[in-house]
């Protein structure tokens, strides 16, 4: 991507691979940029992870190691958004209040740009977004799952309600954990956790041929439209990729704009998969 774009927005947390994940990072970059390189081009966004062995009285203390021991692997001077990875454990371990003055402390460090979080309920981040208004810390985004399989964010109104906050809304698995690149089928499924047996291969292969349909006619492949139709729904795709192929299909997603009749095709066949209780109260007010 970096070999694409002059500014490149690089998505990982602590516990990915038990912080290998972040070495990575750190080891690629150190090869090939200078300090003031990477502070202009790579735009780090890391999570800090409320595990439920990590008590309350650690905090804040805890959050600022992480947020220090980040710093480290990555090789970074700073966090351009440092983010919560979930909300508490049983709403109280610790308090959403203590995240939170954890969060605004790495802040106040001057080691990180602004504050995101994931996977939290309106009611959550209206309570965020007035705490750190108060502390004067910029509260920036939101992740959810977002995709063909993954509607719920947008058809319930949530990446507009977070808008109206100015909190971007940023979707992780946007082609459903490669479900919507066209590569699997109900006879050659993907692998492994990948596998979600949820949603029927009925209802994805539908999406899968009209992504097929519309990218022929512009020449992408259907992972490719499938991002864009996230792009459309307001919120900012970050797809997984393990090579320079997938890197350079991926960034072909920009730079257009799916029509009106297309993206209305498409959101006819998208799923609204909630498949749970927490999934019926994530985005509740």
């Amino acid at each position: 991507m970096l070999k694409i774009f002059s500014k490149v927005l690089i998505d990982s947390a602590e516990y990915y691979s038990e912080g290998y994940a972040e070495k990575c990072i750190g080891f690629n970059l150190d090869k090939r940029f200078t300090d003031a390189e990477r502070a202009h081009r790579i735009v780090l966004a890391t999570k800090f992870s409320p595990t439920i062995w990590r008590h309350p009285f650690l905090y804040p203390d805890c959050v600022l190691k992480s947020m220090m021991a980040s710093l480290e692997r990555t090789l970074m001077p700073t966090i351009s958004i440092y983010q919560l990875e979930a909300g508490s454990h049983f709403g109280l371990w610790p308090r959403l209040a203590t995240l939170a003055d954890g969060l605004a402390r790495c802040y106040e460090t001057g080691k990180v740009k602004t504050i995101g979080t994931c996977n939290l309920n309106l009611s959550q981040i209206r309570y965020l977004h007035d705490y750190f208004k108060k502390r004067n810390v910029p509260y920036v985004s939101n992740q959810v799952e977002l995709s063909l399989l993954r509607t719920d964010p947008w058809k319930s109104g949530f990446i507009e309600e977070c808008r109206q906050l100015g909190i971007a809304t940023i979707a992780y698995s946007p082609l459903g954990l490669g479900r919507l690149t066209g590569k699997y089928s109900a006879e050659n499924p993907p692998k492994g956790n990948r596998y979600r047996e949820d949603i029927s291969w009925l209802k994805i292969q539908p999406i899968v041929n009209e992504l097929t349909r519309i990218g022929e006619a512009r020449q992408k492949t259907p992972g490719v439209v499938a991002l864009n139709w996230v792009m459309c729904k307001g919120a900012i795709p970050i797809p997984s990729v393990k090579n320079g192929e997938q890197a350079r299909d991926c960034a072909q997603a920009v730079g257009w704009r799916l029509t009106l009749e297309e993206e209305a095709r498409l959101d006819k066949l998208g799923v609204a998969s909630i498949w749970s209780g927490y999934f019926l109260k994530r985005w509740q007010n």
